[in-house]
């Protein structure tokens, strides 16, 4: 077998990464963590993250040849489609300090050759909606991903992974009371543009073999072109930070800070929870 390339491994890498087998067909997930969130507000309340996902794929690439090694030649020109809905509940809506959920739905085409990072470019609809679904609204839009991973030279283990994806796309406000608020009417349709950047970074090698590794995120979300009371009252933007040190047995300690669309109360959050999945019960 031929030496591990840096090439080589990165493409391994990235296959791993992005749930990326070549004889896969579908992906499902159903994962739960109950949580302890403690806010600034000096209140703490014990909530439910959760995220359920299912996606399929159909690989337009030659296979492999019979007398060669695949992780050697990876290769990948594949339509992709699934969902993902995730969010946190709590006994009270009010007392949620990340009332925020979400539901995407996507069409994506992806590429992955030696070529890295790799790319996909595709279509999306997504609901967003607080607890109680006092806020809510819909987003139909364009998205690109890019995900580069950092390599251990000659191994298939990454010392970094950073993930780029950004969404251009129409935002229809089925209820929002901030913005009827603002403009005395019910609110229009609007163009919107958000991104987020994740870095995970594995973090045994520093905090000790009871931890795991370390995500650090952003998201930003701006409307184009909004109505001058929207910038007046602040509501044309809204940023979101997050970081999460996973440790071993599914615990994990984390940090928000910001406001989300259906969300847009500004908090500082710290959580504790423990996460499962639910394994085979979800095939």
């Amino acid at each position: 077998m031929r030496r591990i390339t840096p090439e080589l491994a990165a493409a391994a890498v990235a296959l791993s990464m992005t749930a990326t087998v070549l004889a896969a067909e579908d992906d499902r997930k159903a994962q739960f963590a109950p949580t302890l969130l403690s806010a600034e507000s000096d209140s703490t309340v014990l909530g439910l993250s959760y995220e359920l996902a299912n996606s399929g794929r159909r690989n337009f690439a030659s296979p492999a040849a019979a007398d060669s090694d695949e992780w050697e030649d990876p290769n990948i020109d594949a339509l992709e489609w699934g969902y993902t809905l995730k969010g946190v509940l709590t006994g009270n809506p009010d007392d949620n300090p990340e009332n925020f959920a979400e539901l995407d739905v996507y069409l994506n085409y992806s590429r992955l050759a030696l070529n890295l990072p790799v790319q996909e470019f595709g279509a999306v609809y997504r609901y967003e909606a607080d607890q109680s679904f006092d806020n809510k609204q819909s987003v139909v839009g364009l998205r690109y991903t890019a995900h580069v991973s950092r390599l251990v030279p000659d191994t298939y283990r990454t010392s970094g992974d950073l993930l780029i994806r950004a969404t251009l796309g129409e935002v229809t406000p089925l209820t929002d009371t901030a913005r009827e608020a603002v403009l005395g009417s019910g609110p229009d349709s609007y163009q919107r543009w958000d991104a987020i950047a994740l870095y995970k970074v594995p973090v045994r090698d520093w905090l000790g073999d009871y931890s795991e590794d370390l995500e650090i995120s952003y998201r930003y979300f701006e409307e184009l072109d909004p109505p001058e009371a929207i910038q007046e009252a602040g509501l044309e933007n809204s940023e979101y930070f997050s970081v999460v040190l996973n440790l071993k047995n599914n615990l994990f300690v984390a940090y928000t800070e910001g406001e989300l669309p259906t969300d847009l109360e500004e908090d500082k959050t710290f959580k504790l929870g423990w996460s499962w999945e639910l394994g085979d019960l979800v095939r």
